[in-house]
């Protein structure tokens, strides 16, 4: 099933959150896209190999592409948690 989080306007993210998206999103194979109020999204897709893609329709930050390839190698959930809040947090100002 896909879980689609909306995030408020000026209203931060808990981990907690995101990490309950991202476990229900991997426990069906599935993907998890999280919404911002300026119309950016970033979606995570998880695959059955345990591993996952991470796309985005943000294209004025070169850091986020960066920090996207250095979360796909390091394969962590927590990795791709922390990356999540600070960039959903990041962009919602």
């Amino acid at each position: 099933m896909i879980q689609t989080v909306t995030v408020k306007k000026g209203k931060p993210i808990s981990k907690q959150e995101i990490q309950y998206a991202l476990t229900r999103a991997r426990s069906t194979y599935d993907y998890a896209k999280f919404i911002l109020p300026n119309g950016k999204y970033i979606t995570v897709n998880f695959m059955k190999d345990n591993s996952y893609e991470i796309a985005t329709n943000v294209r004025e930050q070169y850091q986020l592409f960066y920090d996207i390839k250095i979360t796909k190698t390091i394969k962590s959930f927590f990795s791709l948690i922390d990356f999540l809040y600070k960039w959903l947090n990041r962009l919602n100002k």
